[in-house]
């Protein structure tokens, strides 16, 4: 009797150890599968997230400073040539680079020819400068990726740039500029030579005048004519 009731014990014992023991393993058996899709499913985000930033991000940043190094070296062109050509980007009526034809005065505003001139270059729209920087609307555009999982990125291409020079120079210029021709017109050149403001000099038949700015380490020259008949 004492025998068999040891037994059942142990019995009951072994029986308690094995769903222990079944519990514990089931456990652990879900813990491993539990970590084995959780890691696997943030694998593939990760790698989602990675082809997401090379694909689209990466390349619209690199379209983005491609776009700003264009606009910028559009301005400087632009700047360059005005400067050289009196403001004009055409030929003046008053005469090659002349500023006025006695009384009448043809000095272009050369911000909006710059404005419209750089807008061409580079399919920008609404160009304006702000003290030494240039901005202008670009269009809108978007990368698409095909795949498992289509990526798109959608970003603007609007340029705000530092150019490092001032339009306002030019009006500095012309008030200078009508302020000698009303002193001398009429007048030998010795009034002109004295009456020169800073910075001025004689170029042959024009004048020309050094910026206070450069431009890719080149100093920024103006250059026109005036009539002083």
């Amino acid at each position: 009797m004492s025998g068999s009731m040891v037994i059942c014990q142990m019995n009951k014992k072994g029986l308690l150890l094995y769903w222990i023991s079944f519990i514990v393993i089931g456990a652990i058996g879900i813990v491993l599968v539990s970590t084995h899709v959780f890691d696997q499913e943030y694998s593939n985000i990760g790698k989602w997230h990675v082809n997401f930033l090379q694909e689209t991000f990466q390349k619209a940043e690199i379209d983005l400073l491609e776009n700003d190094l264009m606009a910028r070296n559009a301005g400087f062109e632009v700047i360059l040539f005005l400067a050289k050509s009196g403001g004009f980007r055409e030929e003046s009526k008053c005469g090659k680079k002349f500023w006025n034809k006695g009384d009448e005065w043809c000095i272009p505003v050369v911000r909006d020819v710059a404005s419209s001139w750089i807008a061409e270059k580079t399919k920008l729209t609404d160009v304006k400068f702000t003290a030494l920087m240039m901005v202008g609307r670009g269009s809108k555009k978007m990368i698409e990726v095909a795949g498992e999982y289509v990526q798109r990125y959608t970003y603007n291409t609007d340029v705000v740039v530092n150019l490092g020079y001032s339009f306002n120079e030019y009006a500095v210029l012309e008030q200078d500029a009508r302020s000698l021709v009303k002193q001398c017109a009429g007048k030998s050149d010795d009034c002109v030579t004295v009456n020169m403001p800073e910075r001025w000099r004689r170029c042959g038949e024009f004048f020309c005048v050094d910026s206070q700015y450069h431009i890719k380490g080149v100093p920024v020259v103006y250059e026109f004519g005036l009539d002083f008949s």
